[in-house]
């Protein structure tokens, strides 16, 4: 079963749900390759905000509607980190995610690949009620794959992911591992810190001719609000398998 614990800086506890993220460390974590990204942080150990090579997108959203979004990719401080912000004015359904491309890898090879992470849950401004959402109107995705992940519009004009499955909010899809439910704070003042890894479950995906693939990782909504996740820090490990 996958574990999502979710430390709450602000109260200084961790609550335990049915499906969340999982704040614990590996003693040993096994892989080939590994990479770390500390969101505004130089190698030399310098703040300097910065995305790292990462890419903001988002599906599920009706084209004429994306203005209404308010989409956005920043690198900035919250509760006194740098990180990658990406957030959304959401309305209705939405998969707001970053990717990258990960090289140097072995050709045509299939890897096991986990992360783990560091995050803030965000709300802009207060316009949240209890009744727009429930404990699972807002989920955290986690995917790779050969190509780069895109997108296309349906008959409906809707932003879909082409040829993947994201499955429901509440759900994964084929080819998106829904690794637990992110909180959503009642007040904008109120940022939730969150820890999480997908240690006990980890995703697959093989490389191409040059040993690149992708990655990405978002949220999934349909929590009516203002809101927003912030990364501090992600690391990635692949397995060859």
């Amino acid at each position: 079963m996958r574990k999502f614990s979710i430390s709450i800086a602000l109260f200084l506890s961790v609550l335990m749900l049915s499906s969340c993220i999982d704040d614990t460390e590996p003693i040993s974590a096994p892989y080939d390759y590994y990479s770390h990204y500390n969101f505004g942080m130089t190698e030399s150990g310098d703040i300097e905000g910065t995305t790292q090579g990462w890419e903001m997108a988002y599906s599920e959203v009706a084209e004429e509607n994306v203005t209404d979004y308010d989409f956005k990719l920043d690198s900035i401080k919250r509760m006194g980190y740098w990180g990658l912000d990406i957030s959304n004015n959401n309305q209705e359904e939405a998969f707001q995610y970053i990717k990258t491309s990960i090289s140097g890898l072995q050709p045509n090879t299939n890897y096991s690949i986990t992360m783990k992470l560091k995050m803030i849950s965000f709300l802009e401004d207060n316009i949240l009620s209890d009744t727009q959402m429930d404990s699972s109107s807002v989920s955290l995705k986690f995917g790779a794959f050969t190509s780069e992940i895109s997108t296309e519009l349906d008959e409906n004009n809707v932003i879909r992911l082409k040829d993947l499955d994201l499955g429901s909010v509440s759900e994964s899809g084929d080819d998106l591992q829904k690794i637990g439910n992110i909180p959503v704070p009642k007040l904008a003042n109120n940022p939730l810190q969150l820890f999480g890894n997908n240690f006990d479950e980890p995703i697959s995906a093989k490389t191409d001719e040059s040993g690149n693939l992708w990655v990405a990782l978002g949220f999934h909504t349909k929590a009516v609000a203002h809101h927003g996740v912030f990364f501090d820090e992600v690391t990635l490990y692949f397995k060859g398998i």
